[in-house]
């Protein structure tokens, strides 16, 4: 096979064992460049090769411990799954990668950054974010039919392990996306339709909302939409929502990813259970 063969292949693989798109995209670009350096057909390189190679990202290129676990995870895939040379990558590991903490927004300042957004269009998708937990390309993804206000849940068809799932939709956080359909009038059935009515809003165009509201409610932290997530299931722990509720909520396939939750809790140094927002429709 040629390597263009090899990388439609790799992706086509990638795609059936559920693997996002960005995934795809990244583990199709490693799997090039390595092409690209070792200089030969990806069915003629042997272990010295690969050896070589991560000589070369760590050592030469200086490639951080994450990016080089990205190369290494790309390699195994291509070389056990897609061309069945496992011999190719035997005792090759990924470096461990120690995820720094997330950043967390105090209820205070979640309240701040909501009021700070200019276009209705984003004041709707970030009382979503945070009334729901979403990430953002779940968020993005939302149509008008998968909201069902009479049972409070909203269906989230696009995840990221692509199994659907339900969230809590709160009697505050339909008020605000009734009066956002209201003031707009988005075309359907994308709830927060981009230029192009059949897209969605951009990533690119979300983010840089998120930082000039967090500049004007005078929030010193590095705010993306990713941190309402880190906020609603860290605040859903101190307000005494069981982990796996939220696990469920966020819809993480493991646990371990939720516990993670527990250690940016600071209801231990409060000593008092903080109030939940009505938006994220925990009884009080």
């Amino acid at each position: 096979m040629t390597t263009q063969e090899i990388l439609s292949s790799l992706a086509i693989e990638l795609g059936l064992t559920g693997k996002s798109a960005s995934t795809c995209v990244t583990y199709t670009g490693c799997v090039r460049y390595f092409s690209g350096h070792i200089g030969k057909s990806l069915t003629e390189v042997d272990r010295s090769d690969v050896a070589r190679f991560m000589t070369h990202i760590v050592q030469e290129r200086k490639l951080t411990s994450s990016t080089v676990k990205t190369y290494v995870c790309a390699l195994l895939f291509a070389y056990r799954v897609v061309l069945g040379r496992a011999d190719v990558v035997v005792g090759l590991k990924a470096p461990r990668v120690t995820p720094p903490l997330a950043v967390v927004l105090s209820p205070d300042e979640v309240m701040r950054l909501l009021g700070a957004f200019r276009s209705p269009r984003y004041v709707g998708l970030a009382h979503l974010l945070y009334g729901t937990g979403m990430r953002l390309g779940e968020a993005l993804s939302v149509t008008v039919e998968d909201i069902d206000a009479a049972r409070g849940v909203i269906c989230v068809q696009h995840t990221k392990t692509r199994r659907p799932r339900v969230v809590r939709l709160s009697a505050p956080l339909l008020e605000v996306l009734r009066a956002y359909w209201r003031k707009v009038r988005p075309p359907r059935p994308l709830l927060f339709p981009g230029l192009n009515p059949t897209q969605p809003l951009t990533k690119t165009a979300v983010t840089r909302a998120f930082r000039r509201a967090a500049r004007d409610a005078g929030i010193n932290k590095p705010v993306t939409p990713h941190v309402l997530r880190h906020s609603y299931a860290t605040h859903l722990i101190e307000g005494g929502v069981d982990i796996h509720t939220v696990q469920l909520l966020l819809g993480h396939a493991s646990l371990d990813t939720t516990l993670r939750y527990l250690h940016l809790s600071t209801t231990h140094l409060a000593g008092r259970r903080p109030v939940l927002s009505p938006l994220l429709g925990v009884p009080s």
